[in-house]
């Protein structure tokens, strides 16, 4: 089976999981190892990044042990599944990154017809900025008491309010900070609409925690001896993250998506789930 029918199985298992609320599981102290606002009506698990900024209000309103405590246990299950998967969650479990590549092949079919090869920008310094999130978003709740990050995310506008809009119009109340989030969801649709996967690339912070696992997780992209090398048709081509050579060095961008491992009709990749004595 070709990795591209395990990676949409993967990716949908993981969607229905999300919204398991849907069928009268409640919340269950569980994070989700990727993005998705608990603000979702049927959500079932916590947003990482949610967490982080009640964390730092907790230190504040509450006592530095128990926000401590509550950093402690958010970043210490992403680092569980970032010294596994490294950030194989982003290519195979997070909805926005499905979202993405659900609409990718339309927007190659219209919107990059139309720009030409500006969607495709060299990324090698903007790649950076979502590095900058990790501790603005601490920072920012600490100082204003408030889950300012939240307020703004597109993320939680589609997978949180949107839903909540839909599904629930008579018990919804919009804040004074809906017409903000409105605009967040337009920004995020032009960003991916233009720029492939734009959002993992470039602004997701929980990428951005999981992007320096891959230099020491067990999942891993490797080339083969029968790799030939080869330039012109080759895996860098069909790369969504835009990596120059794929499987050269244990790459923080790279998502593990497998895309280029289907590519190679030679099999000069591979992707495997390695033991700690394989080395």
């Amino acid at each position: 089976m070709r990795i591209k029918s395990l990676r949409l199985t993967s990716q949908t298992f993981f969607f229905i999981f999300s919204i398991l609320g849907i069928v009268g599981i409640a919340m269950t102290g569980l994070i989700y190892p990727f993005f998705f606002c608990y603000a979702c009506p049927y959500a079932v698990a916590a947003c990482p990044i949610g967490l982080m900024e009640h964390a730092a209000i907790d230190i504040v309103m509450i006592g530095v042990i128990e926000g401590l405590v509550l950093f402690a246990y958010t970043f210490g299950f992403l680092a569980i599944v970032g010294l596994i998967f490294g950030r194989g969650f982003c290519g195979w479990a997070c909805p926005i990154g499905f979202l993405q590549d659900a609409t990718n092949k339309l927007r190659e079919k219209t919107i990059k017809k139309m720009i030409g090869e500006k969607g495709d920008i060299d990324g090698d310094k903007l790649k950076y900025l979502k590095y900058l999130f990790i501790p603005i978003i601490p920072i920012s709740s600490y100082i204003t008491l408030d889950l300012l990050y939240t307020r703004f995310c597109p993320v939680g506008g589609i997978t949180g309010t949107l839903p909540s809009l839909l599904l629930f119009p008579n018990k919804w109340t919009p804040s004074t900070y809906f017409p903000i989030k409105i605009v967040s969801i337009i920004l995020f649709f032009v960003l991916v609409a233009v720029i492939g996967k734009g959002w993992c690339r470039f602004l997701c912070p929980v990428g951005a925690i999981f992007a320096p696992f891959n230099k020491v997780s067990r999942a891993k992209l490797k080339k083969t001896e029968e790799c030939v090398g080869c330039e012109e048709e080759g895996c860098s081509k069909v790369c969504p993250m835009q990596i120059e050579e794929p499987g050269e060095k244990d790459d923080p961008e790279c998502i593990l998506c497998g895309r280029c491992v289907d590519e190679c009709e030679a099999g000069g990749l591979d992707l495997k789930l390695k033991g700690w004595k394989d080395e």
